[in-house]
């Protein structure tokens, strides 16, 4: 007997690229206001037409596209400079968001907004391990890394490109050779030691990524690299012991939650009907 199928979307991740896509053009011939309306309308038809092959994929019994808050999350209250580098969407867009899900949901997916103090990263972890945990098999669509830490046997992280290029498939079998020898558990603690400029938090001073991947392939874990710091080089045990606050700040922020409140019930999320303009 066949796995049920699910799929995820990222629904600002998505918006982002459509509108980044084709933001340059706007800048560069300066548009009417009449022109810059239109440019947001095409920026929505393009997320529609982004998330419906997607669909179309599979035989998905489960559809989501899940959004952000508008409002501050708990890492921005335990980080205030978190994703602060980041332009708001801006005020069109963010006037046609109910317009965008409302014709997501006719094509058939579900909508969940993140709720409040949490971020669309966090529903997206939820919901998966709630598929994983019914043996549901699961396809995640974004633009966002951190979702890489959700890969399980079940699980299939789908990190989107530029350039008409296909998506990169994060399946659990090839994620080490994807990775440079990673798990999908030691996204966040690379995150947390070596920083993430699109997230806007540093990490450890002086530890880039390429230590960072040395010492979790070594040592596993943050922990255990705590737990063997006298077999550390003195200026790196130093940084650890200087800065083991904000690792732990950057670890709780690096990681997704999986228990935050939505409904558990499955049907909540079996693809909708298509509605007959969207056949």
């Amino acid at each position: 007997m066949s796995k049920e199928l699910a799929v995820i979307i990222d629904g600002n991740a998505f918006i982002y690229k459509a509108y980044f896509a084709s933001q340059a053009e706007l800048i560069k011939n300066k548009k009417t206001d009449e022109e810059i309306s239109k440019f947001f309308g095409r920026t929505i038809q393009a997320v529609l037409n982004m998330c419906k092959p997607l669909l179309l994929k599979k035989d998905y019994k489960y559809a989501v596209v899940v959004f952000d808050s508008s409002k501050k999350t708990f890492r921005q209250e335990k980080f205030q400079n978190y994703k602060a580098n980041r332009a708001s969407m801006p005020h069109p867009l963010l006037k046609g968001l109910d317009d965008i899900k409302s014709m997501l949901n006719s094509l058939g997916f579900r909508i969940v907004n993140a709720p409040q103090n949490y971020e669309g990263d966090d529903v997206i972890c939820t919901l998966s391990h709630l598929f994983h945990h019914r043996a549901v098999l699961t396809d995640i669509f974004s633009t966002d890394r951190d979702l890489l830490q959700l890969v399980t046997e079940n699980i299939t992280v789908n990190i989107l490109r530029s350039k008409g290029l296909p998506p990169q498939e994060y399946k659990y079998e090839e994620f080490s050779a994807l990775t440079g020898g990673l798990s999908p558990s030691q996204i966040p603690q690379l995150k947390a030691m070596a920083g993430d400029s699109s997230d806007n938090y540093g990490g450890i001073p002086g530890i880039g990524s390429k230590t960072a991947m040395e010492l979790l392939k070594k040592y596993s874990t943050i922990d255990n690299i705590y737990e063997n710091l006298d077999q550390l080089p003195d200026r790196i045990s130093r940084k650890f012991v200087e800065h083991k606050k904000t690792v732990d700040l950057f670890l709780e922020i690096s990681t997704t939650v999986k228990d935050i409140e939505i409904s558990q019930d499955l049907d909540s999320y079996v693809k909708n009907k298509v509605s007959g303009d969207w056949k």
